[in-house]
């Protein structure tokens, strides 16, 4: 207990596992335990994992750029495109992805909330932002006109934007308040291009190749290898355990592509091993019979 104690003052954390002091509590489904978040960057054209650490912070968007400047310094190549889910998404992020010109596509989570129509109220993507005025305009047509500043959850400090929604037929499903209020960022115009870039055609068919590569790499390792948490203790064996079954991941990938090529070629090695395969197949079944 005593070293317990002097591990919370040495780290300032407000609770540390006895088990496993480096892991963090995270809320995982709708339970809350100690774990490890594994990071995984994936190849989109042969699903290969170029890069896996863990972290002990739940919150993926302070992991971006350290895994994207991984890929980099693993492959020695700079990605063309990058996707990610909604978890990485921050202003931080977009920030990053604007300054070194990355061909980025993150989603926010707000805009999957609105995609997925689960909004309580009228979401903010239906009213129509002018910066000429510095106004929104709502849509009924009512203008939004900027009246102070606040600060957010984050501690930041946000535009705020109120109209009286007073007699508005779709006052309810607009706002419990009798004003509606609408905040800015700073840097949503960064956002606001992300969701019109994720909206076109071509941003579309991008993100769209997520689901088959990163997610089946997940699902690889989750449910074929049925490695559905870590088995150890310590950050440090965690990331070992990741890789190691990153790098199972990767062979059998390898195997795989190795396999399709000399079918491709029709090599001489791959009909020599289908022989063999067929004749010890063959007279196993006539034993059998």
């Amino acid at each position: 207990m005593e070293k317990t104690k002097a591990d919370l003052i040495e780290t300032g954390k407000a609770s540390i596992n006895i088990t496993d002091p480096e892991a963090n509590l995270m809320k995982i489904g709708g339970d809350i335990e100690p774990a490890y978040n594994a990071q995984l960057a994936v190849d989109s054209t042969n699903g290969v994992i170029v890069s896996a650490h863990v972290t002990d912070e739940q919150n993926d968007t302070q992991q971006f750029k350290e895994i994207y400047e991984s890929v980099i310094e693993i492959t020695g190549m700079t990605p063309k495109a990058v996707t990610a889910d909604a978890g990485y998404a921050s202003y931080e992020v977009l920030q990053f992805l604007f300054d070194e010109k990355i061909d980025g596509y993150i989603p926010d989570t707000r805009m999957r909330i609105e995609k997925a129509g689960k909004s309580k109220y009228t979401p903010k993507s239906q009213f129509v932002y002018n910066p000429e005025t510095d106004a929104y305009t709502c849509p009924r047509g009512r203008i939004l006109h900027f009246s102070g500043n606040q600060k957010n959850n984050n501690g930041e400090f946000v535009k705020k934007y109120t109209t009286d929604c007073k007699d508005c037929p779709l006052h309810d499903k607009c706002t419990k308040s009798k004003q509606r209020t609408i905040t800015r960022h700073p840097l949503e115009h960064l956002q606001d291009a992300m969701r019109k870039k994720l909206g076109s055609v071509n941003g579309k068919a991008i993100y769209d190749e997520r689901m088959s590569t990163v997610e089946p790499a997940h699902a690889d390792i989750k449910y074929n290898n049925e490695c559905y948490e870590f088995s150890v203790r310590g950050k440090k064996n965690a990331n070992c355990q990741l890789l190691l079954y990153s790098i199972l991941h990767n062979l059998k990938k390898i195997i795989n592509f190795s396999f399709e090529s000399m079918v491709e070629s029709g090599s001489f090695l791959f009909y020599s091993a289908a022989h063999l395969v067929f004749s010890l197949f063959y007279r196993d079944r006539n034993c059998n019979l």
